[in-house]
């Protein structure tokens, strides 16, 4: 299937993948305290180590017993709409975890002041009404496309220019003005954002831009 090849695509290339994060990311997620995120238009990436990104779901993992009461289950999140661009910038979001998964089967816990409450295992989540509207997707044909809402790297042929001001950005935020290559600080205008062959973002300078 295309979710276990390209997870065997990621764990044989050699660009120290980090093998821990993408068993999390399958066996239960990865909150989002830890994780670098970055949305396009339509999905919800993560950015590995290599600095290729692979596309994830998001939903609330830790709830608390008040909000279990009040809204019931956690939404399963699989594009960048309003309540998630909000959560990235929250400090609600340690409450919420990454995943990349096959099938609708989710944990999450109903935590107390202590300790947790309850825990659900391989619980199947609602979508997101919202994600669903974003992608013009029903819910029917969201679950039967899981596997490639949330497993496939971002690699477009051309990228847009909104899309390439938005990952500068980000890039920028994460490493300042330094270029990849010689690792000097430079000026904002002496950089461009860089794709190589295998999918992967850097920020080069101008000395290095034809190298």
């Amino acid at each position: 299937m295309a979710f276990e090849q390209t997870l065997e695509a990621l764990a044989q290339k050699n660009h120290s993948v980090d093998s821990f994060l993408l068993k999390h990311l399958r066996e239960g997620g990865v909150a989002l305290d830890f994780c670098d995120i970055w949305c396009d238009l339509h999905g919800i990436y993560l950015l590995l180590n290599d600095n290729t990104f692979i596309r994830v779901l998001i939903h609330q993992g830790i709830l608390t017993d008040r909000e279990f009461q009040t809204h019931g289950t956690p939404l399963l999140h699989i594009a960048p709409c309003d309540t998630i661009k909000a959560l990235l910038q929250s400090p609600q979001k340690k409450n919420y975890f990454a995943s990349i998964a096959s099938s609708n089967a989710f944990t999450y816990k109903i935590a107390g002041r202590r300790a947790a409450l309850r825990v659900y295992q391989d619980a199947p989540l609602e979508f997101c009404p919202d994600c669903l509207a974003l992608l013009g997707l029903t819910s029917e044909r969201a679950q039967n496309d899981l596997e490639s809402l949330c497993s496939s790297l971002y690699a477009p042929h051309e990228i847009s220019q909104p899309d390439y001001d938005s990952l500068m950005a980000f890039f920028k935020q994460l490493f300042g003005n330094c270029c990849a290559v010689c690792k000097h600080e430079v000026s904002e205008n002496a950089l461009l954002l860089s794709q190589n062959v295998d999918g992967a973002f850097f920020l080069i300078c101008n000395l290095h831009q034809e190298k």
